[in-house]
């Protein structure tokens, strides 16, 4: 027999059986082993590291930058409340069980925000700690008053988005910033020095909550709102994943491409090989999607590069899983364009396309590669470290390329 309590579960292991499915498009054992498990290392040895030493570089940091941050995360919150538009069927006509789910998914809420606020609070509790002196007791009230007020806030949000659209849902929700900033801004710094008082604040906020929860209940005619909103937050995972691989439909026609718009030559030789690797060469860096997730990862393991507090090993074998993510993708790319009718339109020799796949992988690399190398050699060693780091970086390139080049 199903009841609301197994409804309710059944909605929650089936969102995050999806989460897990998209996440596995991009996280396979290969971008575990070699990137995210070093990379999770690393951040547990730096975190650590924190813990028993003040670095020099936290004096950069004012304390006003981690309460923006906190007060960020705390106005960020969202509602999930596990409406979906099947409901209306079946849970419209019967009130009990609507609210009960309902209900359940502001429980669930609470209870994410709870666990999310632990973790930003123990991301900065090392420089609260170490840099500002600020005692133990003082940081868990931090966190007592954080939970309860994220939780606050996003119902507040939430109820705005169910009564207005439009610009008059935006202009209340750019009037309501500053009053959570006065809120949360003044019992963050001030009452904090008395660790009581900033739990009992954290209380208040706890028992606003409560009483906003059991307003949204009672609100009526926001079903097809909330449906829309549960089916966002589903998808929002997906739609990050996803977007990265889709091309946009461009705004205007070009008559030539904004790359070798001429055809310029890629290779000197014109070989079946190097043909090939030029045709698909072209085709990744004319494609926006492609060019989209090459941009957004080249700053980002640049300031990784970059980071001064990181040892060179730490930074070597970010550098190293780097290099493998990329030839992994890379590859993908690859096959997925050797697979195409185009390439299929002629026959080629399986020597030939190996060949090619090595040029091409190289050639789609380096553009990425290279800068992050750069950035090792600046921010790590001396002078003429740069051009130690380059070579290197050319070295693994060309490594990555004929590990990862396919045959066939």
């Amino acid at each position: 027999m199903v009841t609301v309590n197994g409804l309710f579960r059944r909605r929650v292991a089936d969102f995050w059986r999806f989460q897990l499915a998209v996440a596995r498009l991009v996280v396979d054992w290969t971008v575990a082993l070699y990137v995210i498990v070093p990379a999770l290392a690393a951040g547990v040895y730096q975190y650590a590291k924190l813990w028993r030493a003040d670095p020099a570089w936290m004096a950069h940091v004012p304390l006003a930058l981690l309460i923006a941050v906190l007060y960020r995360f705390a106005t960020a919150g969202t509602v999930r409340l596990f409406v979906e538009d099947g409901d209306q069927l079946f849970l419209l006509q019967r009130p009990v069980w609507q609210r009960g789910v309902m209900s359940r998914g502001i429980g669930y809420t609470a209870v994410m925000h709870g666990l999310l606020s632990i973790v930003a609070v123990a991301l900065l509790a090392p420089l609260l700690y170490q840099h500002y002196g600020w005692p133990l007791v003082r940081i868990a009230a931090l966190l007592l008053f954080l939970w309860p007020f994220r939780v606050a806030a996003a119902l507040v949000v939430q109820l705005l988005s169910a009564r207005f659209a439009g610009w008059r849902y935006w202009l209340r929700y750019a009037l309501l910033q500053p009053v959570f900033a006065l809120l949360f801004a003044p019992a963050a710094v001030g009452l904090s020095r008395w660790p009581l008082a900033l739990a009992l604040a954290g209380l208040l906020a706890a028992a606003i909550a409560v009483r906003l929860a059991r307003v949204r209940l009672r609100l009526r005619g926001a079903f097809f709102h909330d449906a829309d909103n549960e089916r966002r937050q589903r998808l929002r995972l997906a739609g990050i994943v996803l977007r990265q691989f889709v091309e946009k439909k461009p705004r205007s026609r070009r008559k030539r491409p904004l790359l070798w718009r001429r055809s310029n030559r890629l290779f000197r030789k014109r070989t079946p090989a190097n043909g090939l690797a030029e045709a698909i060469v072209k085709s990744f860096f004319r494609s926006r999607a492609q060019m989209g997730v090459l941009l957004r990862l080249l700053p980002l393991g640049v300031a990784a590069m970059s980071l001064p507090f990181l040892p060179l090993w730490v930074k070597g074998v970010v550098w190293f899983g780097f290099a493998l993510l990329l030839g992994y993708w890379l590859r993908s790319y690859w096959q997925e364009m050797a697979s195409g009718e185009f390439v299929g339109m002629f026959r080629w020799r399986q020597a030939d396309k190996h060949a090619a796949a090595q040029k091409a992988i190289g050639a789609m690399l380096l553009p990425v590669f290279l800068p992050m190398s750069a950035a090792i050699g600046i921010s790590s060693l001396p002078w003429f470290g740069v051009f130690v780091t380059l070579a290197a970086g050319w070295a693994l390139a060309w490594l990555v390329s004929h590990v990862m080049a396919p045959w066939g």
